[in-house]
Order: structure tokens, then C-alpha cells, then sequence
């Protein structure tokens, strides 16, 4: 089994060019499951406010901060809270841009 520092350098390694040039790299991430538990009814996920916060620095220093889900992308866009990201919701279907009042569907 690796050591804790051999995996963390792993990992600054493989993320260097995310973090060497942040404007221009996207942070794509899933809702259900990834940045919100599991739960026995889909009414009742909620984001944690440490997720959202750490989205909300994401989108302000990356190029794209977008969810994807299976959920409408209004709907995950009231779970999670921030206006300032994208969302492509219907597994990508349709996206709902930072501040737009209506999703559109995907380009083909």
C-alpha cells in the first residue's frame, strides 16, 4: 500500500495542469451521490453548506464549474443554491447557464 505522502503527490502531480492554468479547466461534478448523499426520497437530498461553499470558489476560479444530473437542471439548481454555475441536467440534455431563468436544450 502506497504511503499518504506518495498518494498526495500523486495526486498534485496529475492535478498540475488543472491548477497550473485554472482559467481555462472545467470542474464537472455529479449531484446525487457525489456532492449530496444518498437518500431514500429525492425531495429530501441537500447539498451541505461546506460543498456549497466550496462550489461557490470553484466557479470563481475555474473556467466552468458545472453539475451533472439526472434532475432537471432548475431543480438541481435550487438543491444546490449558487446562479454562478452551469448545469446540465437530463444527463446532459439540457443546460441551465449561470443567471439564464430557463434551461435550453444541448447543442447536438
Amino acid at each position: 500500500m502506497p504511503s499518504t505522502e506518495a498518494s498526495v503527490e500523486r495526486w498534485r502531480t496529475a492535478l498540475e495542469p488543472l491548477l497550473s492554468d485554472p482559467a481555462s479547466a472545467a470542474v464537472l461534478s455529479d449531484l446525487d451521490g457525489t456532492l449530496a448523499p444518498i437518500v431514500a426520497r429525492p425531495e429530501h437530498v441537500a447539498v451541505s453548506d461546506r460543498g456549497r461553499l466550496a462550489l461557490a470558489r470553484i466557479a470563481t476560479r475555474f473556467g466552468l464549474c458545472a453539475i451533472v444530473t439526472g434532475r432537471r437542471p432548475e431543480v438541481a439548481r435550487d438543491l444546490v443554491g449558487i446562479d454562478e454555475i452551469t448545469y446540465a441536467g437530463n444527463h446532459g440534455f439540457e443546460l441551465l447557464r449561470p443567471g439564464a431563468a430557463r434551461a435550453t436544450p444541448s447543442p447536438a
